[in-house]
């Protein structure tokens, strides 16, 4: 009498699943199926093995700090055991440095921020990340042979070819390679991009982008900056310097931008722009808090003077929106506060200086995060990005 073997599934299709499941988090069997590609057949059969490991479990779907709720009872779902690895993200702006672990389950565990001293250099910022990331750690009860990896953000481009940061109008980072220095201070893995393009990663994995493969994304703050998304991936470039729409011209011959040069969006339409603007409009300083109150209040001349930067940010936007078609623009920062008046300036601005078929796509829409948005990317980028980590020596040697 023949022996039946019991069917293996092939390492690499175990991987695919892993792999799924890690960048995705919590899935149905059926969208598993069609994430990884594989036969039907052979994902239950690894899913099989994978919960008889206990590597995976079958569980009812729960809401997680990251992802949003939806509506309705979904099936039952299936989930990484969430202490099989932790996940890190790190994230620099030019004011502060903020970390954040999660597990497999997509499960935010701990969040820690610092402040960053003004205009100090790299190393001094390299030496408050990497505390913070060991105090994220021990905050978290995560041991760090548990990390998959960081995933790190720094202001301004990042030569994609060197992993080296690049100058920009104001980067503490210049000359720097940040992925090999934390790599070699953690002594963990460490994957690198812009902190706006982890922000739009973490909009597009669990945020207002969810579901989304054109998108769009501004973030006006203390200086402006973007991220693209072109059919599911993000838009890099060759050098790794993409997205930078806050350097776009938007009044030749006018202000005199941190770059050097003239005209730039990020002249009119970053906060310490707006705030210059607002003080010879009014006669006297406000903060920001207080131009946002004023505008809440019904102010003309502050209401005049974010419309204005919306029509500025839907003019640079508007050769975005006929060039890539995306479905969404997603605005971010602090000055996106005033959204009741910026978004509709932006949207109008776009409907006037675009294209009928692209701009019928394209939706302007507030970010759902705020300043966790990057560091929370961070894991998005290792989840979908492990294999371009950056070892530390001693494990690369």
């Amino acid at each position: 009498m023949r022996r039946t073997q019991k069917f293996s599934p092939r390492p690499s299709n175990t991987a695919a699943v892993l792999r799924v499941l890690r960048e995705h988090g919590p899935m149905q069997r059926a969208e598993l199926v069609r994430q990884t590609g594989l036969a039907r057949a052979t994902v239950m059969a690894v899913v099989e093995q994978l919960v008889a490991l206990g590597t995976l479990q079958s569980a009812k779907p729960a809401a997680s700090p990251i992802a949003i709720r939806s509506p309705g009872r979904p099936a039952e779902v299936l989930v990484l055991d969430p202490d099989a690895g932790r996940v890190v993200g790190l994230a620099f702006t030019y004011h502060e440095v903020r970390a954040v672990v999660a597990n497999y389950a997509h499960t935010v565990l701990a969040e820690l921020a610092e402040p960053l001293p003004l205009e100090q250099n790299w190393q001094s910022d390299l030496e408050i990340g990497v505390e913070l990331v060991r105090r994220v750690l021990s905050a978290s009860h995560t041991d760090p042979s548990q990390v998959l990896g960081v995933g790190l953000g720094v202001p301004g481009p990042v030569d994609g070819r060197s992993g080296v940061s690049s100058a920009s109008s104001s980067n503490t980072w210049l000359g720097a390679v940040p992925a090999e220095e934390f790599a070699n201070q953690l002594a963990l893995p460490v994957v690198l991009d812009n902190s706006a393009r982890l922000s739009l990663l973490a909009e597009a994995r669990w945020g207002v982008a969810s579901g989304c493969h054109d998108v769009v994304y501004l973030k006006l703050s203390s200086g402006v900056g973007g991220g693209l998304l072109t059919d599911g991936v993000l838009l890099r470039g060759r050098a790794g310097a993409a997205g930078e729409l806050g350097h776009a011209c938007v009044e030749p011959g006018g202000r005199v931008c941190r770059c050097g040069r003239r005209g730039c969006l990020e002249a009119y339409a970053s906060i310490p722009a707006v705030l210059e603007t607002a003080h010879q409009s009014l006669g006297y300083q406000v903060e920001l808090d207080d131009l946002l109150e004023l505008a809440k209040s019904g102010d003309r001349i502050v209401e005049r003077i974010l419309a204005e930067v919306g029509q500025l940010v839907g003019t640079a936007a508007a050769d975005l929106v006929n060039l890539l078609n995306p479905e969404l623009l997603v605005v971010a920062g602090e000055l996106a506060r005033a959204k009741d008046i910026l978004l509709p300036a932006i949207a109008g601005a776009i409907s006037a200086q675009s294209l009928r078929l692209p701009r019928e796509c394209v939706e302007v829409v507030k970010a759902r995060y705020g300043p966790e948005a990057a560091a929370i990317g961070g894991v998005a980028l290792v989840l979908r990005e492990e294999e371009h980590l950056v070892m530390p020596v001693e494990e690369a040697a």
